[in-house]
């Protein structure tokens, strides 16, 4: 027997990746704990333990393949349980499939998708902040690195002025300037943006942050949050097809030395 079900996600394929792997991130959009599946192979729990598994497949922004069992099933029961995102203009087609399910089970199974998965996601994304996953191949302390120099911030989001730990001043041409308080910097674990003013009346007062740690492939993992950046935003649109430039930009930058910056001459896009 199969089960096959869809559904939207009001979110980019990305962010809904991000819940699916990692427990723990799951776990803030169910409210019941979970932890673990950040990594092919890796063991994971959600459902505060109720449902547990290994990360079979990751591919980022398109598919998660799980195999996965309810602890309450017979020892050695084990189902495929298989995501797979598209992009559409209301977010995200969420499209679910599982085989290899104890068949008394299916119209119970069925019936817990939308209040166990599909429902608190969609509902945690309607209200939630702007985040994103960045894998770097590089050390943490590189990464915090290119978070701080005005060097390096110049070469993978906008030319910048000031300090990397205190005030920077991003340039986007036109008198169009930015400025940031930095309110953490802790070596390679976090950085901490305020935004103070912008050319984007709706970023003042958000915050941008880094989280930083390696997994267990040795990759570090740049956890990413806009706080304040939230759908119903009148940029929220142009804001997240920035940051997709930007953060990809910030992982080229630092393994291959060439970044996708914003450069005098251009035109920031403010338009709604």
């Amino acid at each position: 027997m199969t089960i096959q079900l869809e559904t939207t996600i009001p979110a980019t394929p990305e962010q809904v990746y991000g819940l699916l792997a990692d427990g723990a991130e799951f776990g803030k959009a169910t409210g019941m704990p979970g932890y673990g599946g950040t990594a092919e192979g890796e063991f994971f729990s959600v459902h505060d333990g109720n449902t547990v598994g290994r990360q079979v497949e990751l591919v980022p922004g398109e598919r998660v393949v799980q195999a996965m069992r309810l602890t309450a099933w017979e020892p050695g029961v084990w189902s495929l349980l298989t995501f797979t995102l598209a992009s559409v203009p209301e977010g995200t087609r969420l499209t679910l499939q599982q085989v290899g399910y104890p068949p008394a089970l299916h119209d119970h199974l069925v019936a817990g998708y939308p209040a166990f998965y599909f429902t608190p996601m969609a509902e945690y994304f309607a209200d939630a902040d702007y985040t994103s996953r960045t894998r770097i191949e590089v050390p943490p302390e590189r990464v915090f690195e290119g978070l701080t120099s005005v060097r390096d911030l110049a070469a993978w989001y906008a030319p910048v002025t000031g300090s990397g730990t205190g005030e920077l001043r991003f340039d986007f041409g036109s008198g169009a300037t930015m400025v940031i308080r930095v309110t953490e910097a802790t070596p390679g674990a976090a950085i901490r943006w305020q935004v103070e003013s912008s050319p984007l009346p709706e970023w003042v007062g958000t915050t941008i942050a880094f989280t930083l740690h390696r997994n267990a492939a040795g990759v570090t993992v740049v956890e990413f949050r806009h706080h304040g950046l939230r759908r119903g935003l009148s940029c929220y649109d142009v804001c997240v097809q920035g940051w997709e430039q930007y953060l990809p930009s910030l992982r080229d930058y630092l393994e291959s030395g060439t970044g996708n910056p914003f450069r005098t001459g251009e035109q920031l896009r403010i338009d709604r």
